[in-house]
């Protein structure tokens, strides 16, 4: 009786897409965990968010992809501590520098550890595993300019697949 329970938990439990909000507070982290046992984390909170052991709370033991939506202290902050403990396989961000210590030392480790990184353009898809696709929908190659804030504005922003279910991440995009 038991194996058979069994069986019919796992047959619910396959193919299920897991979202996870992460508690960080004011700002954004978001935990993506395919069927197939992939991870993505869009985004990491403000410095001290504790990402990193909310991660480890999730059994997470690799990061495959890690988008950081824009530069921003509330989204980029904890992002340090997190590539750290988890060296992720592709990092991607808006490729849009920012003057604060924040990026500028998060962009160093991205740099100095040799990690895989892109920036982010409309038009690029990433699997994640057989059954999840991460679609970037913006920023476009040339970026918005002259808005009320040209790092929100060109956010990037995603939209995950998976069958028939389509959920869409903004970042801080304004109405631009």
């Amino acid at each position: 009786m038991i194996f058979f329970l069994f069986l019919n938990w796992l047959s619910a439990y396959a193919g299920t897409l897991q979202l996870s909000v992460l508690d960080v507070g004011q700002g954004d982290a978001v935990l993506v965990e395919s069927p197939d046992g992939k991870t993505a984390l869009i985004d990491a909170g403000p410095k001290g968010a504790s990402v990193a052991t909310q991660l480890r709370e999730h059994d997470i033991d690799e990061l495959h992809l890690v988008i950081a939506t824009h530069a921003h202290a509330d989204h980029i902050g904890g992002m340090l501590e997190v590539i750290q403990a988890f060296p992720p396989r592709l990092y991607v961000d808006q490729g849009m520098a920012h003057t604060s210590t924040t990026y500028e030392v998060l962009m160093a480790h991205v740099e100095s550890s040799g990690q895989a990184y892109r920036t982010a353009r409309a038009g690029q898809s990433f699997s994640l595993g057989s059954e999840v696709l991460i679609e970037i929908l913006h920023p476009q190659e040339v970026p918005l300019r002259n808005t009320r804030s040209d790092l929100n504005s060109n956010s990037v922003v995603v939209r995950i697949t998976h069958g028939e279910i389509c959920m869409l991440l903004v970042g801080d995009a304004e109405d631009e």
